[in-house]
């Protein structure tokens, strides 16, 4: 979490000016700094307002202000006060950097994103906000704007974690594991004791194919944190990987041990027992996640892929939907969905009366229509970084509406965004060859 600063009252006579109000007001403004660092927040505030009466516009001293209020647990005063100091000074850096401390605090990411971005474009050489905003921005999503922050950020100050920590999310979002392996091998050599940080670079060696070095990252953390639920799940995610389902299980179960909340762990464990083909003890652990957090995309997933494996395709849509009440945004649930429903996921009765039959075939007709819509939005919603996977889903069940065409010109999409992608390029030959 980044931390407020205050503006030092050396440059106060050349910014005032000669005259007695200067000379006051500089001086208000400096004792306040005094008391500040000093531990005394009350009387801080009462000398930066003794300024401020004396020279109103003093932009310095409300940010100084604003400072003194936080420290007294007075934050919307101080947010008032920063907003005052750059309503009078707008360039002023230190004050967008304090307010966006204060949004930081609160845990309002979008306000303080912007007043960090303030921050760093009135002052490039500013590491801590451009670092920061890096942070805030991978927790947000934001990975393509977030890595050149964080680049900047472990170039100008290779012996900070942070800076490094940073740049390893924004490459794990951006689905680059090798380089992010890299940078968080160089921020747990700068702190060797982060334990978060250790567990990035124990699943950033995952992500990246390597899961030998995963399982040593994560068994020694595992060793070093035996309390660290996060290190177990993760280490069962990649003892499951490598074909040790006792070992994985072992982990998983560790992990809730720990947190028998931990709905993540749930869903991997029911995703081992599935693997095993153990469908029972499977579908226990999803509905145990689902019942836990409904909104589990992870847990809806899980089951419609048991439905789907014994054949109930029009269960395994059910799952979906209900997986679609909760997370209606959910790019990879509509994808999943409009496939099912591409594949004529809902029963058929085989109807004797030519009536039913006719009935039947316009529901078949409009699930089709429904899976192109559903296999849109998917695109429409997925992160920048994924949309070309979720095009190739898009362009899966264009084909089966028989839409080859719209399916080719959605792969060249796909292609244009992501160029150089072997999956894709292979599945657009094969349309192609039809």
């Amino acid at each position: 979490m980044a931390r407020a600063r205050l503006f030092a009252a050396l440059s106060m006579f050349a910014l005032l000016g000669g005259g007695c109000d200067s000379y006051r007001a500089s001086f208000h403004n400096g004792r306040g700094l005094e008391y500040f660092r000093a531990g005394y927040p009350e009387a801080a505030a009462g000398s930066f307002r003794q300024a401020l009466a004396v020279y109103p516009d003093l932009a310095e001293a409300h940010s100084n202000l604003g400072l003194a209020y936080e420290a007294q647990g007075m934050q919307a005063e101080a947010i008032a006060s920063y907003r005052a100091a750059l309503r009078i000074d707008p360039s002023l850096a230190v004050a967008h950097y304090n307010l966006a401390a204060a949004y930081d605090r609160l845990g309002k990411v979008p306000q303080a994103i912007k007043e960090y971005s303030n921050a760093v474009e009135r002052d490039p050489d500013d590491v801590a906000a451009r670092v920061r905003l890096a942070a805030l921005l991978v927790e947000d999503r934001q990975a393509r704007r977030a890595l050149p922050h964080a680049r900047v950020g472990a170039d100008q100050a290779p012996w900070r974690a942070d800076a490094w920590t940073a740049l390893g999310l924004a490459l794990v979002q951006l689905d680059r594991p090798e380089e992010a392996v890299q940078a968080f091998a160089h921020g747990a050599d700068l702190a060797p004791g982060d334990t978060q940080l250790a567990l990035h670079l124990g699943t950033a060696c995952l992500a990246a194919g390597d899961l030998r070095a995963a399982e040593l990252h994560l068994r020694v953390l595992t060793r070093q944190q035996p309390g660290f639920p996060e290190a177990h799940n993760n280490l069962g995610v990649v003892l499951h990987r490598r074909g040790d389902f006792a070992g994985a299980i072992g982990a998983l179960e560790q992990a809730l041990a720990l947190r028998p909340h931990y709905v993540d762990a749930a869903v991997n464990l029911g995703d081992v027992y599935r693997d095993m083909g153990l469908w029972d003890p499977a579908a226990t652990w999803y509905q145990r996640a689902r019942d836990q957090d409904p909104s589990s995309a992870g847990a809806w997933r899980g089951l419609a892929q048991l439905f789907q494996a014994q054949g109930h395709e029009d269960l395994a849509a059910w799952s979906l939907r209900e997986a679609l009440r909760w997370q209606p945004d959910n790019p990879e649930v509509l994808a999943g969905l409009a496939l099912l429903y591409a594949a004529g996921a809902e029963p058929d009765p085989t109807p004797l009366d030519p009536a039913a039959r006719a009935a039947h075939r316009q529901a078949q007709a409009e699930r089709a229509r429904e899976a192109v819509v559903f296999a849109r939005m998917a695109v429409e919603l997925a992160e920048d970084d994924s949309r070309s996977i979720y095009m190739a889903k898009l362009a899966e069940v264009q084909a089966q509406d028989d839409d080859l065409a719209g399916a080719i010109a959605t792969l060249q999409r796909a292609l244009a965004e992501d160029p150089g992608d072997a999956a894709l390029e292979f599945q657009l030959a094969e349309l192609e060859a039809r």
